[in-house]
């Protein structure tokens, strides 16, 4: 198989799989990024090869940087890393109020449990 298509493939997938993450839509995600629904359904569908330009947008609107669009799932990740990147990237779509409120009940908890 083609290198090209496999990369495109693994990069639109984790684009995908980034947006499930955060919770956000389709629609949302192309809103943020101000780009096209069906722009972002063909990415995520494979049927198109997204522009640097057209990833730097998106990963702006994930709220994260572009080297962990483009990073392969596990690559030199630890499992406490990909699981810390999940939370923060769910975390990122939140109000300040809600991150405060889940800072101090994280804290609490922890406290509670001797960590």
């Amino acid at each position: 198989m083609d290198t090209g298509i496999v990369i495109r493939d693994e990069v639109c997938c984790r684009v995908q799989q980034l947006r499930h993450q955060t919770g956000i839509t389709q629609e949302k995600l192309a809103e943020q990024a101000g780009l096209s629904v069906d722009g972002i359904r063909k990415i995520e569908g494979r049927r198109a090869t997204p522009s640097l330009e057209t990833l730097y947008k998106i990963s702006k609107a994930l709220r994260i940087q572009l080297v962990d669009l483009m990073r392969h799932e596990g690559e030199t990740q630890t499992e406490k890393d990909r699981e810390l990147q999940e939370f923060l990237t769910y975390l990122s779509t939140k109000k300040l109020k809600e991150i405060r409120l889940a800072k101090r009940i994280t804290r609490a908890v922890m406290e509670e449990s001797g960590q």
